[in-house]
């Protein structure tokens, strides 16, 4: 099949929405071969590192417009778009992990890749990238290496109460796929996805919410965690304990392998600032050591991202 290729840059169309609508509305085709990601963040990244490296593409690259809604997400999205289009198109895609592999909720399929880590933004916190973003801050040698000292650490008071939300979340992703042993009614599934979508952990950390009470992180999350369940139903926390005591999961022994595969990319960005500041491992706040505009540039010295967009790369050659 040939097929153009398409120069990084070049004015296309960057949600499969916009092919739908072409192809209902104006009864245009849609284009042959397509790599599809999640978001907007994914488009910027591979289409600066592809040029970059100078690689030249014969596929488009379309995101999926995000979808505001518990129960949809991008991924359901692009999953959806590619059942219905796979064999008239040739598509890969390329997904968050989220908790799929740790759920088994992952699809079998040689066309549906994963990055290697939770989402993308999780590649900020292998070494070499979290090294590369410390330095261009002007963060010096010695602290550079406490914090990965600290990061490469089995630190439980840190890394159990993180681990207690990461299961709350887990629980949901079961629930989301009716594979609990029990299920909350609609009203209460609403409050109970709401709730762990705006956990403040930030003010756990601090302790400046005046509502939460407690001498340490710790206590303070898992105090305030186990209030906001007890409003919702009063038989919560423990159900949900005692489900995930069913299943076989293994759970990070430090915190930078948490970060990598348990904290959603985008949340643990904006976590990581406040974490290290406050353990003294930061000595002022630094505005971009973890912004997209870092991971923009350094994600690039990621062994693994660069390997995982040569996969794709093949898998279309595979096709061809």
């Amino acid at each position: 099949m040939s097929v153009n290729t398409i120069k990084i840059g070049s004015a296309i169309p960057e949600i499969i929405e916009i092919d739908d609508i072409a192809e209902d509305i104006f009864d245009l085709p849609k284009p042959e071969r397509i790599l599809i990601v999640e978001g907007n963040t994914d488009v910027i990244v591979l289409e600066n590192y592809l040029d970059l490296k100078k690689t030249p593409i014969n596929f488009l690259i379309r995101a999926v417009s995000m979808v505001d809604d518990d129960e949809r997400s991008g991924k359901d999205t692009a999953l959806e778009y590619y059942d219905k289009n796979k064999d008239k198109q040739e598509i890969i895609l390329l997904l968050d992990r989220d908790y799929d592999f740790i759920c088994s909720t992952e699809r079998n399929d040689e066309r549906i890749i994963y990055y290697d880590y939770y989402s993308l933004e999780n590649y900020f916190f292998e070494e070499v990238v979290l090294k590369y973003s410390l330095m261009s801050n002007g963060v010096s040698k010695p602290q550079r290496d406490k914090i990965l000292d600290f990061m490469n650490s089995d630190k439980q008071e840190i890394l159990s109460p993180l681990i207690e939300c990461s299961k709350l979340r887990i629980f949901r992703k079961y629930h989301k796929e009716k594979k609990t042993s029990f299920q909350l009614n609609d009203e209460k599934i609403v409050e109970f996805a709401d709730f762990i979508k705006n956990i403040d952990i930030n003010g756990c950390i601090h302790g400046k919410n005046r509502n939460l009470t407690g001498s340490s992180f710790k206590d303070r999350l898992h105090i305030y965690i186990n209030r906001s369940l007890d409003d919702i139903d009063p038989e919560l926390y423990q159900q949900i304990q005692n489900f995930l005591t069913q299943i076989d999961i293994t759970y990070p022994c430090t915190l930078i392998e948490y970060f990598k595969n348990f904290f959603n990319g985008k949340d643990s960005l904006k976590f990581i600032v406040e974490l290290l500041l406050n353990e003294n491992l930061l000595s002022s706040r630094i505005g971009r050591i973890s912004s997209k505009e870092t991971l923009r540039s350094y994600i690039f010295h990621s062994d693994l991202y660069q390997a995982k967009i040569q996969t794709v790369i093949n898998r279309f050659s595979t096709y061809s």
